[in-house]
């Protein structure tokens, strides 16, 4: 999960077809801004589904899927706000 930590650690995160995409881009390389760029709408929702997908693809490539059951990643906006996504078929 380290590249995936690394990837979105205090990093601004923004869809690629957001209008102000190149305005964010300018501000990056004029600034050192840490931009990650999605190709969804990076919502809290959206996220924990690409940590879902991003793990199961990891474990059914290292052949665990029979092994360990991915059930739900949850994303944490605030102390008592919250994300949640279950994977699909569960």
């Amino acid at each position: 999960l380290n590249p995936l930590i690394d990837q979105f650690d205090h990093s601004f995160i923004i869809d690629k077809n957001d209008p102000l995409f190149e305005a964010f881009k300018k501000i990056n390389q004029d600034f050192g801004l840490k931009l990650t760029t999605v190709d969804f709408c990076p919502t809290a929702e959206a996220l924990a589904k690409y940590i879902y997908d991003y793990i199961k693809e990891k474990f059914e490539k290292a052949g665990l899927l029979n092994e360990v059951n991915i059930y739900k990643v949850i994303i944490w906006e605030t102390k008592t706000s919250k994300a949640e996504y279950i994977g699909e078929g569960i």
